[in-house]
């Protein structure tokens, strides 16, 4: 069963757990615990998910079903679209991406989220946000 998590109980829980989520999520999306408690797509562009990231979702979610999220370690995304060693962001939308983001193209901050480990296996290892002055 999901439930409504504070940020204390993340430090209780194993590197893939259940969250609610009452809006359709794409897998693969970087997600953080908004004010309500629920799983929501992070975005560089807005502080609203700022030093609030949790991992990446690794299933689709209509928003009727618990989100899966991976806090940590290793994930297939069944996709080719990385290169091995390249560290690991995401973009507005949430998605994982090799490309940093800038202060120029809208973010207000940045964050690593792992590395590739193959073209379609990642290692999420939250690294600490760093906020755009």
């Amino acid at each position: 069963m999901a439930r409504r998590v504070t940020f204390e109980d993340l430090n209780k829980i194993s590197s893939k757990n259940k969250f609610v989520s009452t809006s359709p999520l794409n897998a693969f999306r970087v997600v953080y615990i908004d004010s309500a408690g629920e799983v929501a797509l992070a975005s560089p562009n807005t502080l609203t998910s700022y030093q609030k990231v949790i991992g990446v979702l690794i299933e689709d979610s209509d928003g009727q079903v618990p989100a899966i999220v991976q806090l940590n370690g290793r994930v297939d995304t069944g996709s080719s679209s990385f290169v091995a060693g390249d560290p690991l962001f995401f973009d507005a939308s949430g998605q994982l991406t090799s490309t940093e983001p800038t202060e120029v193209g809208g973010a207000q901050y940045i964050q690593q989220i792992g590395y590739a480990v193959s073209d379609s296996e990642i290692f999420i290892q939250l690294h600490t946000p760093l906020k755009f002055v």
